[in-house]
């Protein structure tokens, strides 16, 4: 008797997962507990079990979909057992029993979702995604090709330089054979588990990878077409002028995204596969389009119509001008009839120009890099959607500098020669969240997560920019242990070659720019943390003594910022206290458990 596996419940309020990939095909035998095939929710990847063994019947979903949990996605038994009642009602077989030749032909993943419903035309060769690099990601940026059209390669051989916005990665063939195309071209930002490159024998036909594909190398003349044929399908979502429906369904980070950033979503052509939309493509709607009040976005959440602008701070919709447009009053459109004479403004560059010319003033443009976009927009979103301040304090640390002193002294008899000031603080930090925990965590969709274990970020300053590796439990380290890994991970990141979950799940952030001569600043919040440390530089301050006398004393600048939604002033005081004693009395820390 066939029976069914379904999509697992990967946590109490996951109610759908995206099928990332098939690791089985039709006509495979199976075991128990094998795994099937790996899905991902927006918070996490899981690997897919095997509730059942036998032999692959029907695969019930496309690698990119999502799909309802405890839904069937498999189903197994004897070879020839009729599967009609669990294949007639699925919403998009992978491969039917009857097609199972071609899913062996092609196992091909999220990008070609209408293969198998083709009868395989255009699909010859095998295709070569680009890889997963971190559960947290969702696309790359495709740095360079080490292969042309025409090469003949191995499994395993690197065809490609990828980078996330933390990280660089090579891009490994998981297929050999000859490259019959390239689709994409260097600093393209490309889905993960998209196609990128097709492999396989001379004269396969590849048409229906490129059809779908972005920008495909090999065929260059055929990029023109493409350009306006995108340029036409936006047209109509910018004319939209009130709230529409997506092209595509959303993926969950994408969904969660919409439903923190309230704003005028027209049409989105989605970048993954099958059209599904990803948080890049809102995340980029979001920046072009008007944004919604809270007490707009609940009337139109109700059913109310949205107008194209409105009169808030720039252009934001409110209330009164949804209820305006409701009444046929449209005070917004004013501003936009406007915008016309405001063009022959754009002549006064020309006049200008004589002056570059004359060498008084010569401009360089430097265009944002993509991941210099990716962590400006991270960086914007931390300020609109936190209330952030910072307090301000500051820690006797001439004991610490005496420590510092007699540690590189004896420190390479002890193992301990690389500890230096910044790694002293940080275990200080460390010790504190322990003590004070209502700063170590997450705020998110109104919900505070505190966590026991310390996952310590730090920023780094690196030849890519900010970077902020993390050191994950960093509460069960001693000082020795805490500062080789800092070190480790500090050299990864300025190599570039640090794991992208090496860069993720931070609890508390600190930055120390004490080094060069920053007194005090105001730390920008990594979302969706409570709160960050920024470490300034040391002072030195005449104190008066208990006797009268007076000494000079170092003393080291501390700025904590917190979001004021979850902590406020007397919490955020009460830690610096606590940092302040603890780096006073460093020796202490060290050997108290």
């Amino acid at each position: 008797m066939a029976n069914a596996i379904v999509m697992p419940k990967a946590g109490n309020s996951v109610e759908e997962c995206i099928l990332s990939k098939w690791r089985i095909k039709v006509g495979d035998q199976i075991a128990k507990g094998d795994i099937i095939a790996d899905a991902e929710t927006d918070k996490t990847s899981i690997e897919v079990e095997a509730t059942e063994g036998g032999t692959v019947l029907a695969l019930l979903g496309n690698e990119g979909e999502l799909i309802p949990v405890l839904k069937p996605i498999c189903v197994v038994g004897a070879a020839g057992e009729d599967i009609s009642a669990f294949t007639a009602g699925a919403a998009a077989p992978a491969a039917p029993v009857a097609e199972a030749p071609k899913a062996e032909a092609a196992p091909a993943p999220a990008a070609a979702p209408a293969a198998p419903a083709a009868g395989g035309k255009g699909f010859g060769g095998t295709p070569i995604v680009m890889p997963k690099a971190g559960n947290s990601v969702e696309e790359c940026i495709l740095s360079g090709w080490r292969i042309k059209v025409g090469d003949k390669i191995e499994k395993g051989a690197i065809i490609a330089d990828a980078e996330t916005d933390k990280t660089s990665i090579e891009v490994e063939a998981t297929a050999g054979g000859t490259v019959l195309a390239l689709i994409g071209k260097a600093g393209d930002l490309i889905p993960v588990l998209t196609p990128i490159c097709i492999v396989g024998e001379p004269g396969e036909d590849v048409s229906g990878y490129l059809a779908g594909g972005v920008a495909p190398a090999a065929a260059p003349a055929a990029e023109a077409p493409k350009a306006e044929a995108t340029v036409a399908a936006t047209a109509p979502a910018a004319a939209a002028p009130a709230v529409a429906e997506s092209t595509g369904p959303l993926s969950p980070r994408a969904r969660k995204f919409v439903a923190e950033h309230p704003f005028v979503m027209g049409a989105i052509a989605g970048s993954g596969a099958q059209g599904r939309i990803m948080e890049c493509d809102v995340a980029a709607a979001y920046q072009t389009s008007p944004h919604l009040t809270p007490a707009a976005a609940a009337m139109v959440a109700a059913g109310a119509k949205a107008p194209a602008t409105g009169t808030g701070a720039g252009g934001e919709i409110t209330a009164e001008d949804i209820e305006n447009f409701a009444k046929g009053v449209a005070p917004a459109a004013a501003p936009a009839a406007k915008a016309p004479e405001a063009a022959p403004k754009a002549e006064a560059p020309k006049a200008a120009a004589p002056t570059a010319k004359a060498g008084e003033d010569v401009v360089t443009e430097k265009p944002f890099s993509r991941i210099r976009g990716i962590i400006a927009k991270r960086l914007q979103e931390s300020l609109q959607t936190m209330a952030q301040y910072t307090l301000n304090a500051e820690a006797d640390v001439t004991g610490l500098l005496d420590l510092r002193k007699r540690i590189k002294a004896q420190g390479e008899k002890l193992g301990l020669a690389n500890i230096n000031i910044g790694d002293m603080v940080m275990y200080a930090v460390i010790k504190t969240l322990q003590q004070i925990p209502e700063l170590n965590g997450e705020f998110s969709n109104n919900v505070v997560r505190l966590h026991s274990a310390v996952n310590m970020g730090f920023a780094c300053d690196t030849p890519k920019g900010l970077l902020v590796p993390v050191l994950h439990h960093s509460e069960t380290m001693s000082l020795a242990e805490m500062c080789k890994q800092v070190k480790a991970l500090a050299k990864a990141a300025n190599a570039g070659n640090l794991a992208p979950d090496l860069m993720s799940g931070a609890t508390f952030t600190v930055s120390n720019l004490g080094s060069f001569g920053i007194v005090n600043f105001t730390p920008v919040i990594s979302a969706p943390q409570i709160a960050m440390l920024g470490v300034g530089k040391t002072l030195l301050r005449a104190v008066r003594q208990a006797d009268g006398s007076v000494a000079y004393r170092d003393y080291m600048q501390f700025s904590l910022t917190m979001n004021h939604m979850v902590v406020d002033g007397a919490p955020g005081a009460r830690f610096l206290q606590a940092l302040t004693a603890n780096i006073e009395n460093f020796e202490l820390i060290c050997i108290a458990k």
